[in-house]
């Protein structure tokens, strides 16, 4: 069974395999490579990588079991005449990618971090038009916006200022419906 440390040889073959067809600018299937004993791409790897030729063999049959690469030649052997296919190269550029992006480690734990996010909860109105709070009130702001007041730190909170919203517009509706059966005035 393959260990982690598998995967990331295969990520490197394919990505020799890759870089390789892009140096040349040709497709997957122009170009042939062998990984055979004392053969040029099995020794490139070793020095490479400090692979052994049994290393280089062991994962390139991986490979083949997965499709990412395949003989072009009957009766060549199983090291000899390989192209990458389609799949190979797309793990080949996924593994680059991945590769190539930085990583947050956690100072503590000595692994990957969660990525950071911030979710800003504010609302401002900034408008002289009139605003619709919920149905069928109509309140005019005139360019006012409150400043954050650190005393209040319990609005902070999400269910504060939900609850805060549900009262107001409770309120401004239960006006909106006294103030129509009163007749306008």
């Amino acid at each position: 069974m393959p260990t982690s440390n598998d995967e990331k040889s295969i990520d490197n073959l394919l990505i020799y395999m890759n870089d390789i067809l892009e140096d040349r600018g040709l497709t997957p299937n122009l170009y042939r490579f062998s990984f055979g004993f004392d053969e040029e791409d099995n020794l490139a790897l070793g020095s490479l990588y400090n692979w052994t030729s049994e290393d280089v063999i062991r994962i390139v049959k991986i490979c083949r079991t997965r499709s990412y690469v395949k003989g072009t030649c009957m009766g060549c052997g199983p090291l000899s005449l390989l192209a990458l296919t389609t799949s190979g190269q797309r793990r080949a550029l996924a593994a680059k990618i991945e590769k190539n992006k930085p990583r947050e480690t956690s100072v503590y734990e000595g692994k990957q971090a969660p990525p950071r996010q911030t979710v800003d909860k504010s609302i401002h109105v900034n408008t002289n038009a009139s605003v619709i709070v919920g149905n069928n009130n109509v309140q005019t702001a005139h360019n006012h916006t409150a400043p954050p007041n650190p005393k209040n730190g319990i609005l902070r909170h999400p269910m504060a200022t939900t609850l805060v919203a549900v009262i107001g517009g409770i309120i401004a509706a239960i006006i909106g419906a006294y103030i129509t059966m009163s007749g306008g005035s």
